[in-house]
């Protein structure tokens, strides 16, 4: 899990990871086919339930579980190849947040920065 604060240590949004399997038939099928209208082939790099910090912090944690209410998406990091793309056929990094359902709300490009290994 993973807890996101602003520089005056106000909960901005809370993230727990989980993984393909653990999606409804549901929003796999609308994340699919969301997903290939858009892209080439994809690749999962990363799956979280995310929600806000202000009902991540007014959630009981007797249970031990990530809060699941009306306020959560899925924010979900892949590899592939935008369709729309035809100059290149190069794979990249996209991030996109869903709604509940599956349904793309959000689609943003990572851009990769260069590391450089040296070598003395």
């Amino acid at each position: 899990m993973s807890i996101e604060f602003d520089v005056e240590g106000n909960c901005l949004d809370a993230e727990e990871n989980i993984c393909y399997k653990d999606l409804s038939p549901e929003v796999k099928a609308t994340l699919d086919s969301e997903l290939k209208v858009r892209f080439e082939k994809h690749k999962f790099s990363k799956i979280q339930l995310q929600t806000s910090g202000d009902l991540f912090l007014s959630h009981s944690f007797e249970k031990k579980a990530f809060p699941i209410n009306e306020k959560w998406f899925y924010e979900i990091e892949f590899k592939a190849i935008k369709r729309q793309d035809n100059s290149s056929s190069e794979k990249k990094y996209f991030e996109v947040l869903t709604d509940q359902s599956g349904k793309i709300l959000q689609t943003l490009e990572i851009i990769e920065r260069p590391l450089y290994n040296l070598e003395f």
